[in-house]
């Protein structure tokens, strides 16, 4: 099945080519499945006071409070009146609803691990949900308290090698290292990075604060891939 994503602006806009360029070269990125189409509308047609909106299969990608930037993420998609990249990601993950979701780091003991916890406690049953490492260490204590915070019990997830996963049940994957070098999935999927930082790397007091501003970031961006999933 084929999605269609429109752009839609004014006709004076100035970010609109710009705009069209990097939205283009960050979809195809993701996957082939999705037909982009550039229309212009008329002065005072679109929501909110923007000249810039996405649709994708007509529903309009709305724009998101993010908070402080996360390190790493695609801030060159972030032109004028367009919502932050990873929202239009999600909403192509939530468009094409893939049956199996991989989250990959480095460790798989962090950031993938609390991006599983997150995912499996929003995911239809019929969706299989996965996390893997190329260098897997432990579950870090961290993440079973901080989803422990908010409803979610990780106590079962373990470190896996990427070679663990079930290659036939995965057609998503979403990276999630930062300043690291991520593992690479050499199978057919739909591919979307997440840069966050890693929060195990911090050490002190301010240590599981980090690991709550991840949990808080994926929480924020796992609820949009999921969002109104069967409507």
């Amino acid at each position: 099945m084929t999605h269609v994503l429109e752009f839609l602006h004014y006709p004076d806009d100035p970010d609109s080519e710009v705009a069209m360029e990097m939205l283009t070269e960050a979809v195809m990125t993701i996957t082939s499945g999705i037909e982009i189409r550039k229309r212009i509308v008329r002065p005072g047609s679109l929501c909110c006071g923007h000249t810039m909106e996405i649709r994708i299969n007509g529903k309009r990608v709305r724009d998101v409070a993010t908070g402080p930037p996360v390190p790493g993420n695609f801030v060159n998609c972030e032109v004028g009146d367009l919502p932050p990249c990873w929202a239009v990601e999600a909403a192509i993950l939530n468009a094409i609803k893939p049956s199996g979701i991989l989250f990959l780091c480095v460790a798989n003991s962090a950031r993938s691990q609390l991006a599983e916890g997150i995912a499996r406690s929003m995911a239809p049953g019929d969706v299989k949900v996965f996390s893997a490492g190329s260098a897997p260490t432990v579950l870090r204590e961290e993440v079973v308290r901080v989803l422990a915070e908010i409803g979610i019990d990780a106590s079962s997830q373990y470190a896996k090698p990427i070679d663990a996963i079930p290659t036939d049940q995965v057609d998503a994957v979403i990276t999630v290292c930062g300043e690291e070098v991520c593992p690479v999935w050499l199978h057919p999927a739909a591919r979307v990075h997440w840069a966050m930082p890693d929060p195990a790397a911090v050490q002190g007091p301010d240590r599981i604060r980090a690991f709550r501003e991840v949990r808080n970031e994926l929480l924020m961006r796992i609820r949009r891939v999921f969002q109104d999933w069967h409507a």
